[in-house]
């Protein structure tokens, strides 16, 4: 708690007719009076503990009428009026101490997965999270980790479940087993056929026709006969 200075001292006249040291001692014990929690008592052992007051300085502030005596040291008069009690200030410091502890059990409890202890506005996940019985003993990581695996392996039945059927004479690939002539079968049109089932494909013939096997293969011939071309290399003009 800090200690407080009236604006209306600025205009008080037994404020004002203080000396500098006198105005000093007075400031300064009203602070160390709030800090050492004495309700503005001042026992005359302590009054050396108080920067720069001196003797001279509290029979000026008792004078003024700013400071009473007391049966061990010195009052001052308007203490309670302008600032904390201890009183105040212990419940005050105890209700913060509460506070600080329940915030740290909330924190404790948010870090282990547990929820229900978390205030809606500071967490998204205060009024979706499972009952304290059902997360007792399970992080967040290991419910993330759990969720993740049974969307995982629903995919995969539901993939296991898909059938594919290839038509060997057109090549189209279906999602059933059902045949090419089937009325509810459907192509998979975004799927290309692998090499195996496409059609048999033969490249052209790049000599031209020197085989006879070429008459009988619209697509060339299927070998060539390499001793038959270089002799006709060799011997141009000869059949």
């Amino acid at each position: 708690m800090d200690s407080r200075f009236p604006t209306h001292y600025l205009n008080y006249r037994d404020v004002l007719r203080l000396s500098p040291a006198a105005f000093r001692t007075f400031v300064l014990s009203t602070a160390w009076s709030v800090s050492n929690m004495t309700d503005g008592s001042i026992p005359r052992a302590d009054l050396p503990l108080v920067p720069f007051a001196t003797e001279e300085h509290a029979a000026e502030l008792v004078s003024s009428g700013l400071w009473s005596e007391s049966d061990d040291g010195y009052v001052i008069t308007e203490f309670a009026k302008h600032q904390t009690s201890a009183a105040r200030m212990e419940a005050s410091l105890t209700n913060r101490r509460e506070t600080d502890r329940a915030r740290k059990q909330r924190e404790r409890k948010h870090r282990s997965g547990d929820h229900s202890s978390c205030l809606s506005e500071h967490c998204d996940e205060a009024d979706s999270a499972p009952p304290q019985e059902e997360s007792r003993g399970l992080s967040r990581d290991r419910h993330v980790r759990l969720e993740g695996k049974a969307e995982a392996e629903a995919e995969a039945e539901a993939v296991q479940g898909v059938h594919e059927f290839v038509d060997e004479e057109t090549g189209e690939v279906f999602d059933s087993a059902s045949t090419s002539d089937s009325s509810d079968s459907t192509p998979l049109s975004s799927r290309v056929p692998s090499f195996s089932e496409a059609p048999e494909y033969r490249s052209a013939d790049p000599f031209g026709s020197t085989s006879s096997s070429s008459a009988s293969s619209p697509d060339g011939p299927s070998s060539v006969d390499f001793d038959a071309l270089l002799d006709e290399f060799r011997n141009p003009g000869v059949a």
